[in-house]
């Protein structure tokens, strides 16, 4: 172990606590009490703007010298109002490790926030998932189906594996923080978005379980069934159609640098054997084709910071075992297709086979080739750590 990693020491005071709201009633005042008796130096709570009643609940949070309030005029939404609390925290407090966010209707226990709160602080460079458990009988039907599809869809389609997306309940980096400030989400899509986002950047996600609590069958909740969560599947639409564009224009490019390279090498090279002329134009070209597209997913399709990419080694030497099975699955299948079809449908087949093979290719390469391990993104994590306690 680093020496540096060894010297790492916790920071000193809990973490902040951040808490977005819109139409609070007293359980609010007495969350952040609680919190502050607990250890919490400063709580930061975001009015979403609220209705007008609820101004008894704010002005006996402005006579709390530990609470910072900040308000929105008008409701813009939860990402706004954890956009706007991010921003306030780190002008406040530069150079902070980060804070934990909360929900204000009492679903959070102040045991597990505390909870979250001591181990964000002796692991400040990991992002902490409160863990919720879906199985249980007071869970409402909604909220089981939509958390099974959603981490279904991130599993799918993100390839990250979660057992709690739409938690609210999380303990983020400072840097996290900031990368989020440019996310344009408003709404529960926000919180989506910066998961995204972090893993990307190779941040580590760890699971913490939290007691399951709904109260009157989660009817304070603000969420929208229908519309949130398509906001939700947009998000990750969008970020899959992202790279999946990328990933076709890096293969249409390959195979275009391929083409006119095997055309130039067939033109220089001239031997009266055309089986070795093809061969010694084919290999290079395929060769050439076959680096500009490693480096094209490796720097580009599947970008990470260059500090969190995955080892060259590993990458390039899973690269070539996928373009070895790719090359030999699609000329095999070919191959046996012209036993059952008639020849003159064998193109097409091929076109169906190489489209599947596309996918296998896409998938693999997202989830193997170039994807950071739990094991790098722990000690990517360790890093940051020694060389913050080195600043």
């Amino acid at each position: 172990m680093d020496s540096a990693e060894t010297a790492y020491s916790p920071a000193e005071t809990m973490p902040d606590v951040l808490i977005p709201t819109l139409n609070p009633d007293d359980r609010l005042c007495g969350i952040v009490d609680e919190l502050h008796e607990r250890g919490i130096d400063e709580i930061i709570v975001v009015d979403d703007g609220s209705a007008p009643e609820c101004e008894t609940v704010f002005d006996e949070l402005k006579e709390k010298p530990f609470c910072l309030l900040v308000r929105h005029d008008v409701n813009r939404g939860k990402g706004a109002a954890l956009r706007t609390a991010f921003m306030k925290y780190l002008y406040e407090h530069p150079g902070g490790i980060g804070c934990v966010t909360c929900d204000d209707d009492g679903q959070h226990s102040v045991d597990d926030i505390i909870n979250i709160a001591e181990k964000f602080r002796e692991s400040p460079e990991a992002l902490l998932l409160g863990q919720r458990d879906f199985s249980g009988s007071g869970v409402p039907w909604k909220s089981r189906f939509g958390n099974v599809l959603t981490r279904t869809v991130f599993r799918l389609l993100a390839g990250i594996r979660l057992g709690d997306t739409q938690t609210g309940l999380r303990a983020i980096p400072a840097e996290v923080m900031e990368e989020s400030l440019s996310i344009r989400g408003n709404r529960f899509e926000f919180e989506t978005e910066m998961l995204l986002r972090a893993w990307d950047d190779g941040v580590e996600f760890r699971e913490i379980p939290i007691r399951t609590v709904y109260l009157n069958n989660n009817a304070g909740t603000h969420f929208h069934p229908v519309r949130d969560a398509v906001r939700i599947y947009r998000v990750i639409l969008w970020h899959l159609f992202r790279q999946v564009f990328r990933f076709s224009l890096t293969g249409m490019t390959s195979a275009m640098v391929d083409f006119f390279t095997f055309l130039m090498l067939t033109q220089l090279i001239s031997m009266d054997n055309r089986k070795l002329q093809i061969a010694l134009a084919a290999i290079p070209a395929r060769l050439c084709s076959a680096t500009l597209n490693f480096l094209l997913n490796r720097y580009w399709v599947f970008y990470t910071q260059p500090k969190n990419r995955s080892n060259l080694g590993f990458s390039a030497l899973g690269y070539l075992l996928l373009s070895l099975f790719i090359f030999g699955t699609s000329t095999g299948m070919v191959m046996l297709s012209s036993y059952f079809i008639p020849y003159k449908f064998v193109p097409y087949a091929k076109a169906v086979i190489d489209t599947l093979l596309f996918v296998v290719s896409y998938l693999f390469q997202k989830l193997v080739v170039f994807r950071m391990s739990d094991r790098r993104r722990a000690a990517v994590s360790g890093r940051k750590k020694a060389r913050k306690n080195g600043q």
